[in-house]
């Protein structure tokens, strides 16, 4: 082999190598602006967003959260080529400014259901199995939502959902 070949060869190994080695030092794909998580593990990728029945999101620095009146939906989408079914794990934290019991459902299937009051109530959805390109949690609250005795909020508020995060179970 010639000189100028086995260089050659070397220079474009050399290239693979550092091309492979600038993907890997990259960071995974950005937390998008609209979303309350995202899961970005190999081959899936699932980004949770806001739907019908939120206020909108609230971002501070350590926190994401936003508030319903009563009923609200959480959009749990697919992002890629993979369709296999996905046993996911759901964390989070409930908030209400007044005693309530929330639901959380999927389609006709209680996942969980319990007591909140004031302070943020640990939740866990330990096994969720995502079998489409998405999937609808529809949270509810046993008691419509009320205006803050301070009058600091305008909007009838029954419970906040903060910090969700999404990991794979299986």
């Amino acid at each position: 082999m010639s000189p100028v070949v086995r260089f050659s060869l070397l220079g474009l190994v050399a290239l693979v190598l550092l091309a492979g080695g600038i993907q890997l030092a990259l960071p995974k794909a950005k937390l998008p602006a609209r979303a309350f998580a995202m899961l970005d593990d190999a081959s899936l990728v699932v980004v949770a967003e806001p739907g019908d029945g939120f206020y909108g999101l609230e971002i501070s620095p350590k926190s994401r959260w936003s508030w319903s009146g009563g009923e609200a939906v959480v959009v749990l989408r697919r992002v890629g080529r993979d369709t296999a079914p996905r046993t996911l794990r759901l964390r989070m934290l409930v908030h209400s400014i007044a005693p309530r019991v929330v639901t959380i459902r999927h389609g006709d299937f209680i996942l969980w259901r319990g007591p909140v009051e004031a302070r943020r109530t640990p939740v866990e959805i330990p096994l969720f199995t995502l079998t489409g390109p998405k999937a609808e949690l529809v949270f509810s609250s046993d008691r419509p939502g009320e205006l803050r005795a301070d009058g600091a909020d305008p909007r009838p508020l029954a419970f906040a959902l903060y910090d969700l995060e999404i990991t794979r179970a299986d």
